[in-house]
């Protein structure tokens, strides 16, 4: 007969009338396991934890690159180039990224000049552009910049920082990278952006089911792997409208996967 456990988090109370009369390796940790799992604990029990927020996330993206997050990264060890700071661009619907390394004393015009070098130049003007409230983000020059090229400014604020995650989690994730790769004096950081860019486009991202790469340009890209197992394939057999159809098709999905993550 199955009775109910004594300790939802498997303290002292489940195991102390066990121990009286048995005894196996691991028995602690085989008794937590059990009582973490039981179903009439789970069910009859009450939570102790405060109520959990609702999320709120924004609308998925219509297209690639139409709605931008930007943040920056700062406090990082100054280079042998002068750089101890990082702007994240990302695109929300691809979840594409650009990470490029600056100054710490980066002021609002030379922000907008890197915005158009990174982000404009390759992917046109987006009609949302995301971030905090840092005063550099909030300046009268940029704010003025994108009211001139017709383009949204939405500022996150301090009772909302959900709005900007998409950024956040990137910069987490170019952290871990950099903590792996760099050398000991930390002085030669920003000389692993571009490969540590290239393999978090290339990877498959959980929201989309694609990867970056592959939610913008509609196939993946050449790696020194891809070359080693097998020659190119010749694409000009593919029809254009195939290409549409197949970039709408994952489009589609992608914006169904955002809305269930």
């Amino acid at each position: 007969m199955t009775t109910p456990c004594l300790d939802i988090w498997g303290g002292t109370r489940p195991i102390k009338p066990l121990s009286r009369h048995f005894y196996w390796p691991g028995m602690a940790e085989d008794v937590a396991a059990y009582v973490r799992t039981c179903l009439t604990c789970q069910l009859c029990k009450p939570s102790t934890r405060m109520p959990f927020g609702e999320f709120m996330p924004l609308p998925a993206a219509e297209s690639n690159w139409s709605q931008v997050t930007m943040d920056l990264i700062v406090g990082l060890p100054e280079t042998n180039r002068g750089h101890a700071a990082v702007v994240t661009f990302v695109d929300r619907l691809s979840k594409m990224v650009h990470w490029v390394p600056t100054r710490a004393d980066i002021d609002a015009p030379q922000l907008a000049a890197l915005f158009m070098e990174k982000v404009f130049k390759h992917h046109g003007l987006p009609a949302v552009l995301i971030s905090d409230r840092d005063p550099k983000f909030i300046s009268a020059f940029w704010l003025s910049l994108f009211k001139q090229l017709g383009s949204n400014l939405r500022l996150s604020t301090a009772y909302h920082p959900q709005t900007d995650g998409q950024s956040a989690r990137a910069n987490r994730t170019l952290k871990e990278m950099l903590r792996t790769y760099c050398n000991l004096n930390q002085h030669a950081w920003d000389e692993f952006l571009s490969v540590a860019e290239f393999a978090y486009n290339n990877t498959l991202q959980a929201s989309t089911g694609q990867a970056p790469f592959f939610m913008n340009y509609g196939h993946h890209p050449n790696t020194p792997a891809a070359l080693m197992v097998q020659r190119l394939a010749p694409t000009a057999s593919t029809a254009a409208d195939g290409f549409l159809q197949r970039m709408s098709t994952t489009i589609g999905a992608a914006q169904k996967a955002l809305m269930t993550a």
